[in-house]
């Protein structure tokens, strides 16, 4: 593994770290009866996930922490309603050869989305 490899897994990785933090935080508010605080947290943890994802998009990222990280910021997409990030991500992810577990995974949150597109109360609100 190059050095350029070793820096990215490593600066997304700390990305996540951040990210999982604030999405911890943002359940807290929720239990907390703070939706709107819970909600911005959710998001900045979404786009952190997704910067750590968007990282690891090279031929020379091992396939496991590439598919997992898409895995991750895929899922946290859906939780803030964001279809066409989720999606973009799912592609990304499920692109390459990842392993069959987390594969599967993608495609089972793609199936999410693509019902989520279609039912009129989640596009209500």
């Amino acid at each position: 593994m190059t050095a350029l490899i070793r820096r990215q897994l490593k600066r997304a990785d700390e990305l996540h770290a951040r990210s999982m933090a604030l999405a911890d935080q943002a359940l807290s508010l929720d239990f907390q009866c703070r939706q709107p605080e819970g909600r911005r947290k959710l998001e900045e943890a979404f786009k952190l996930e997704r910067d750590a994802a968007d990282l690891l998009r090279g031929a020379d990222i091992p396939e496991l922490s590439r598919a997992v990280y898409h895995r991750s910021a895929a899922s946290l997409a859906i939780q803030v309603r964001d279809w066409d990030e989720g999606t973009r991500l799912i592609e990304q992810g499920l692109s390459g050869n990842p392993p069959n577990l987390i594969a599967a995974e993608l495609k089972e949150l793609r199936q999410g989305i693509a019902a989520k597109r279609r039912d009129p109360a989640v596009l209500r609100g």
